[in-house]
């Protein structure tokens, strides 16, 4: 392979794990913020 090819899989890569990572990192803050909502909820009934 030459070396535009292997650099664009890298940069594919690269990108793939960064945005995995933000993706756990948003659907934590997102599984904290209703567990913050449900138990604001429970207050109001």
């Amino acid at each position: 392979m030459n070396l535009i090819a292997k650099l664009f899989i890298l940069t594919i890569v690269f990108y793939s794990i960064i945005s995995c990572k933000l993706y756990n990192k948003l659907t934590d803050k997102a599984d904290q913020v209703i567990d913050k909502l449900d138990s604001n909820k429970s207050f109001m009934l």
